[in-house]
């Protein structure tokens, strides 16, 4: 694909395929118009506005984060205990990684 116009348009056309969507059931859902979605295909070549793909991407229950990450990234919750949980993995060293796991492993048998 040749920018982030083409990429997005695919990432919708590729969500509404596999979720079994039209254009016309994609907009009822998503509360635009047929001819807004339509656009974005069709020679004209409009690109999506924000407002919309918010819109978009709240019919597929996922955030615009979420619909920017690669396949092979995995989102992280941001509640604050998790932020922090986090920030503080990513200060230990490998031994004390492993060291961890193996204490919460404990706790989960």
């Amino acid at each position: 694909m040749g920018n982030a116009s083409d990429y997005i348009k695919q990432k919708i056309r590729t969500l509404m395929d596999a979720q079994h969507y039209t254009i016309y059931s994609l907009a009822k859902a998503a509360d635009l118009t047929q001819t807004c979605i339509a656009n974005w295909y069709s020679s004209r070549n409009y690109e999506p506005s924000f407002s919309a793909l918010e819109k978009v991407c709240g019919v597929f229950g996922m955030s615009l984060a979420e619909f920017f990450c690669s396949e092979d990234e995995t989102m992280v919750p941001a509640d604050s205990e998790l932020k922090a949980l986090f920030e503080n993995w990513q200060k230990l060293n490998p031994t004390q990684k492993e060291a961890i796991n193996a204490h919460i492993k404990g706790y989960l048998q």
